[in-house]
């Protein structure tokens, strides 16, 4: 039903989730109490909104061993600080969980607001503050062999980390708590894009009659992906609690899928029109083997259990014993494919 909000009584306005924004505390301090509210209850609100910061630190070394064999390797660190995401300002108390099944009600949760939510009030007073944290560290290896004009082959490994304590795009992975308190250092955990293990093989040789063909392989291990009880076990109003393992609350995205692999191949030729023009053809075949890349999970609710749910880790539900295929999912690299490209070159 949609109502007026003028012409309804305060008392009979619903308790409201409301978003503000930073470096205006004079002008919600006016407007709160216009609504009998006080703002100065709320935490932690910033006076300003900066651009997050980035450092990087990279060194790297590449040694000729032998005529036209290469060797080198590079290490690089980012810290990236000032990362934007939301917070709750009227966020509960946190509400430590040590066993399964922990819960408290959303009741005694709004008792423990900074402001406690009536009719016409509010109960989430969310904000975009500069409190994420992310970093990332990686060494790269590499052997190339470049002594023969006709050939090119090389081998490159990175082993890398990267975590934070909030995705920079969201990613639809919330806090296990809302309280500010504990969206620092108790909320890190690994990227959705962490790759520990990245291995890509490249050869290329040049063919009689000016064509050239190559293959690139990748190899990578899986990525992480987040569960939840799927519950509201804080009863913040907010179904991104985590389980409890061995006593403890998990990290963030805690859990793996399965590695990736795409093994393509090309071959092209160089067709010359004249002394200044040439035509390009090119085909190229992508993950010839068709491997399944399946980046995350779709079925991410682990349960409030000491142990998991039958269909949790799956990529949907109802995988083996579903007879519909499975549907379109975000998170899955393409299929094999191939592709024929020309191009002019003047």
């Amino acid at each position: 039903m949609n109502v007026d909000p003028k012409t309804v009584p305060a008392t009979q306005l619903p308790t409201r989730d409301i978003v503000i924004q930073a470096g205006r505390r004079a002008f919600y301090k006016a407007q709160f109490a216009r609504y009998g509210l006080n703002f100065d209850l709320l935490p932690n609100y910033p006076d300003k909104l900066v651009s997050p910061r980035s450092q990087v630190i990279s060194i790297g070394a590449e040694r000729e061993v032998t005529k036209g064999l290469f060797v080198g390797g590079d290490y690089v660190h980012q810290h990236w600080t000032g990362l934007a995401r939301t917070v709750d300002l009227n966020a509960p108390a946190p509400f430590p969980r040590t066993l399964p099944g922990q819960t408290q009600t959303v009741a005694a949760a709004n008792n423990t607001r900074p402001i406690v939510p009536v009719p016409s009030g509010v109960r989430q007073v969310n904000v975009l503050m500069n409190l994420g944290v992310a970093d990332y560290n990686g060494l790269q290896t590499q052997i190339s062999y470049r002594g023969n004009s006709k050939m090119y082959a090389a081998l490159s490994y990175t082993f890398s980390k990267a975590t934070n304590t909030t995705e920079p795009d969201g990613n639809g992975i919330g806090p296990n708590e809302a309280n500010i308190a504990t969206l620092g250092e108790f909320e890190r955990g690994p990227s959705v894009l962490d790759q520990r293990h990245r291995a890509v093989i490249t050869f290329s040789y040049k063919l009689p009659y000016n064509f050239t063909a190559g293959t690139v392989a990748q190899l990578a291990s899986s990525r992480p992906f987040n569960a939840t009880t799927g519950v509201d076990n804080n009863g913040d109003g907010a179904n991104n609690d985590r389980p409890v393992i061995n006593g403890r609350v998990i990290s963030k995205s805690a859990f793996r899928g399965t590695p990736t692999q795409d093994v393509s191949i090309f071959v092209e030729n160089r067709i010359k029109l004249s002394e200044r023009v040439a035509v390009l053809l090119r085909l190229e075949g992508f993950n010839l083997l068709n491997h399944g890349n399946f980046l995350g999970r779709g079925q991410t609710i682990y349960g409030d259990t000491g142990t998991p749910n039958a269909t949790f880790a799956q990529f949907v539900s109802g995988v083996g014993t579903a007879t519909n295929a499975i549907p379109a999912f975000a998170n899955i690299d393409p299929p094999r494919m191939f592709q024929v490209q020309a191009r002019l070159i003047f």
